[in-house]
């Protein structure tokens, strides 16, 4: 079963939003993410209030520090921004989103209000869309 893995900087919003998005878009493949810099929390609540009011399952989350275990066993890490890439160089098969489908850098929502998470969560729905259509 393949394996991907979505980073972002504290794994509370943005990666969490991603994975939770893409298992309801794409079965089969083993989905999970992690922070550059997460500390164990959960996922924001905002993060969760608005996976749930587009009908996305929010499932109960801690935030993971990225590791290089973590990288190596994944067949696909994929980043929400130049960013992230760039603080993973060195390791194979990452890629940002929009490398993969054209659609841009993910905004980041932290700290931000339901409107704000409500756009990061349509720009991830639609970059995932795209990714979920292309063959794994």
């Amino acid at each position: 079963m393949k394996k991907i893995l979505f980073i972002c900087t504290g794994n509370t919003c943005r990666s969490p939003m991603a994975e939770m998005i893409f298992k309801s878009l794409q079965k089969g493949i083993k989905v999970s993410s992690a922070g550059l810099c997460a500390e164990g929390g959960a996922m924001a609540d905002m993060a969760v209030q608005t996976l749930k009011n587009n009908n996305c399952k929010a499932t109960v989350f801690k935030s993971k520090q990225v590791n290089e275990k973590m990288l190596s066993e994944s067949d696909m890490t994929i980043c929400m921004t130049q960013t992230h890439k760039d603080a993973l160089k060195g390791f194979e098969n990452v890629y940002t989103l929009d490398e993969l489908t054209g659609c841009g850098d993910i905004s980041d929502p932290y700290g931000g209000n339901e409107e704000v998470y409500q756009k990061c969560f349509d720009e991830l729905k639609k970059a995932l869309t795209i990714l979920a259509g292309r063959k794994m």
